[in-house]
């Protein structure tokens, strides 16, 4: 757990500078999760970073230490991810954490507060084929 911007922890621990300073606190809002199982575990909620994954060439690490969501309304929209059949709705609030929106293309990165669980802030889950 590390501390930053005012007093938010977080679950993991981040690079410097990191969560960005036009990160802003989530909105109360219903988001879209690519998860591995159809019953959502907290490592389905961990970034590329905590799973051990390098970065890549070009990506900042601290997007790279986040957890993608997506808009709902981009449900249509969402890019092809093989290894995570399951979509989840997770419904976040203010103590969710810190996030950056791409509005363009409703990508989020959430950097997860220690005060949220997002297991039990899982509203449904469907399989990824049920949405076209």
């Amino acid at each position: 757990m590390i501390e930053r911007d005012g007093g938010v922890e977080f679950h993991e621990v981040l690079p410097d500078g990191c969560p960005p300073v036009t990160a802003e606190i989530v909105s109360k809002s219903v988001l879209l999760r690519f998860v591995e199982r159809e019953v959502p575990v907290f490592d389905d909620f961990v970034s590329h970073a905590a799973l051990g994954k390098p970065v890549p060439p070009g990506v900042c690490p601290c997007r790279w230490a986040s957890c993608s969501f997506f808009r709902v309304e981009k449900i249509g929209k969402l890019p092809s991810i093989k290894n995570k059949p399951f979509i989840a709705y997770v419904e976040l609030d203010h103590t969710a954490g810190l996030c950056n929106e791409n509005a363009k293309n409703g990508h989020m990165d959430v950097w997860l507060s220690t005060k949220f669980d997002p297991n039990r802030a899982v509203t449904n889950v469907i399989r990824r084929s049920q949405n076209a």
